[in-house]
């Protein structure tokens, strides 16, 4: 991508100075109109980047984790260490690995599905559009999960005079948030769900694509947390 990017900028640079050559020779209404299409079509793109950088660092990701020969093995064996330590460190590792990885898909497909049976129950509208926010946001925790169902719960407290199903409906929410997220961050090899949080928000203010942020933050976090482990054990 960076040599595709490096032999594109050239063209790029070229088609921007004449795009302005030809926008300062229209009229303002043109200008507006042709500047709003560029940008809908620079936001596609981003858009597809988005969605390719995601399907290869998934797949790859996936594929490393699901290897016969573990990676994390090999590299152990460079190591100065007994065969037993090696094995040792190379369960612990992958262990926490699989760990970050697997808790972040169960916390999405969790929050989703108790999401949908909430809604569904207390007759909510905009059960899919809930249900798909409910998953990204597990993921990517960029406000709490359990406002997802604040439109519900604003609904059935206002819309519908149901004030009890709206409270019943926040606390199901908030429940699950607090008790759900604690015990699915247990399978995390740093447990405390806090030390958890950190890794993901310092994961996704450190990498560009705020996904891989997500799952990369908790494993170095979790890989450092082994490490200290391992060389108490060990030594």
């Amino acid at each position: 991508m960076r040599v595709a990017r490096g032999a594109a900028y050239p063209l790029i640079t070229s088609l921007r100075r004449l795009s302005s050559v030809f926008v300062s020779g229209l009229g303002s209404t043109t200008a507006v109109a042709l500047g709003t299409g560029l940008g809908v079509l620079r936001l596609g793109l981003g858009v597809v980047k988005f969605l390719v950088q995601l399907g290869v660092f998934a797949s790859v990701l996936y594929t490393l984790l699901a290897l016969d020969i573990d990676p994390v093995e090999r590299l152990l064996q460079l190591l100065p260490m007994s065969e037993a330590s090696q094995d040792r460190a190379s369960r612990a590792v992958t262990r926490a690995m699989r760990g970050v990885f697997v808790s972040s898909l169960k916390l999405s497909a969790f929050h989703a599905g108790f999401t949908w049976l909430t809604l569904r129950a207390f007759d909510a509208h905009f059960v899919c559009l809930a249900t798909a926010a409910s998953a990204v946001v597990a993921v990517l925790p960029l406000v709490p999960v359990a406002l997802v169902a604040a439109p519900a719960v604003l609904e059935l407290a206002l819309l519908r005079g149901a004030p009890v199903k709206a409270l019943v409906l926040a606390a199901l929410h908030l429940g699950a948030y607090y008790f759900g997220d604690d015990l699915i961050f247990r399978e995390v090899e740093p447990t405390l769900p806090y030390l958890v949080g950190l890794g993901v928000f310092g994961g996704m203010y450190t990498f560009k694509n705020p996904l891989q942020g997500v799952l990369l933050g908790p494993m170095v976090l979790a890989l450092l947390s082994v490490g200290y482990n391992l060389h108490r054990d060990l030594y």
